[in-house]
């Protein structure tokens, strides 16, 4: 496809997934890739999710956290008619206090896997946050955070990788 850019032609097209070809009239054809070659095998054009694997644990983890605030809704309310009902006093607090915990957490992983997705800093940041204090939890969390840690150091992918070639 040509352009007319003022005095300037030039041309884009696509060669092979992640390499885009830039022609300007007068000058050497640009060969631009916009992922690197490690990472344009592994993604198709069409794939919008970068660092995927780190997408999937952030994604499972809100989403348990998720269901967990839902049921603890549902059970506190259950046993707050109960306490109304047979006049025995305020529900217990464990299901508030998982209401409280767990809401959070699951948007906090929510937006993480949302930020890991599109490869943003502020996902690698939230994610940093959430594999340190995920180190604490021995063994499950070490083992969590350690994997989360791996995932964000070499195989880390920027929404703005662009490398010319």
């Amino acid at each position: 496809m040509w352009r007319d850019w003022g005095s300037t032609d030039y041309s884009l097209r696509r060669s092979a997934p992640g390499a885009v070809h830039l022609s300007v009239a007068g000058a050497s054809d640009v060969q631009m890739e916009v992922a690197s070659a490690k990472t344009a095998d592994k993604r198709s054009a069409t794939d919008p999710i970068l660092n995927r694997r780190l997408y999937r644990v952030h994604r499972v983890l809100g989403i348990l956290y998720l269901i967990l605030t839902v049921l603890a809704v549902v059970v506190g309310e259950v046993g707050v008619v109960q306490s109304l009902w047979y006049h025995t006093g305020a529900p217990s607090s464990g299901f508030v206090g998982a209401i409280v915990i767990a809401g959070p957490l699951a948007s906090l992983h929510l937006y993480a896997s949302e930020g890991v997705m599109l490869g943003k800093r502020s996902g690698r940041i939230a994610s940093r946050i959430i594999a340190t204090v995920f180190l604490v939890g021995f063994p499950i969390g070490t083992i969590l955070g350690l994997y989360m840690y791996s995932q964000m150091g070499k195989r880390w992918q920027d929404s703005g990788a662009c490398v010319a070639t």
